[in-house]
């Protein structure tokens, strides 16, 4: 989903109401699509969304129960933590509460996952490799 943002001038577009360009990837998902500000660390944002969405789409394809909550509770801390991020979750239709929380993840939240990995993955590794060779922060 997130290469179909990509202009011809390697700046990514999103189709939201602020009508702005975004530099990197990182900054479309954090900004544009998150809605959140573009302060602090987006990396650690976006992990910590990724790690999040990962729990929710374990908690529905049948992880273990005891396996599940042992990493929910390592991602977020404790149980509140878990529980306020299941709501934001919902509230924001990347899942769907059916009768309990996590719930399990909608194709919005799919999407969102699968661009978060990509942007990890791909183009956050490079930054970080880069940072490696020329001992220069990538951020």
């Amino acid at each position: 989903m997130i290469e179909k943002y990509l202009k011809e001038d390697g700046w990514y577009k999103y189709p939201n109401e602020d009508g702005c360009d975004y530099e990197t990837a990182e900054s479309l998902i954090q900004t544009g699509v998150l809605e959140f500000c573009g302060c602090g660390r987006e990396e650690d944002n976006l992990r910590f969304v990724l790690g999040g969405l990962e729990i929710i789409d374990e908690y529905a394809t049948g992880t273990p129960f005891k396996e599940w909550k042992k990493k929910a509770i390592e991602h977020f801390g404790n149980e509140l933590s878990a529980q306020f991020f299941y709501y934001w979750a919902d509230k924001e239709e990347y899942s769907e509460h059916g009768s309990c929380i996590p719930g399990w993840l909608t194709n919005k939240g799919k999407d969102l996952l699968s661009d978060i990995r990509l942007v990890v993955n791909k183009y956050m590794t490079q930054d970080i490799d880069h940072a490696l060779t020329t001992k220069k922060a990538p951020f």
